[in-house]
């Protein structure tokens, strides 16, 4: 084994950001040390970092909704709801995600049974004006909980305000 190789055997994870990745070790034919990541682990962490489509990050994804909405004529200055959505393979990680979400401080949780998904759908409604930085942070501070339950996010939304609900 060469010594290059040597000095990376003590490295098992990478860390970016929160996420650590583990590193799988092996020797190559020539008896080279080679490193690799599971991708297939990290795929749903490395898809978020991307944004859905891989194109661009979720603060990229969040900004063009925010400007769709507001071409389509939505008020983005005016409060209201906005829920942001997990999705569970089984009810109690869906509760327990509820429980620690509401000790966070998002008292407006509830959870059902998604016939269609095959999943029990968490949503978290937050009353607030919907800005690009909050949103994105929400949205992400939520996942990393989520994630901790075996749960996925599924998405935000909120109801569109155009002037003639506000005049």
């Amino acid at each position: 084994m060469c010594a290059g190789c040597l000095s990376r055997i003590h490295t098992p994870t990478e860390t970016v950001g929160t996420h650590s990745f583990v590193i799988r070790s092996e020797l190559d034919e020539s008896g080279h040390f080679q490193q690799f990541v599971d991708v297939k682990e990290h795929l749903s962490w490395i898809k978020r970092m991307l944004g859905a489509d891989g194109t661009g990050s979720p603060q990229e994804e969040n900004a063009g909704v925010l400007r769709r909405m507001a071409a389509d004529g939505d008020e983005l200055e005016n409060t209201r709801d906005i829920e942001f959505n997990h999705l569970f393979s089984r009810e109690e990680s869906a509760v327990e995600f509820i429980q620690a979400a509401r000790g966070l401080g998002y008292l407006r949780c509830e959870h059902e049974f998604w016939k269609d998904r095959v999943s029990w759908l968490t949503a978290i409604r937050i009353r607030m004006v919907p800005t690009l930085d909050e949103i994105t942070r929400i949205e992400f501070e939520l996942s990393e909980l989520a994630k901790s339950f075996d749960g996925k996010p599924d998405g935000w939304g909120c109801m569109e305000v155009i002037k003639s609900q506000t005049a």
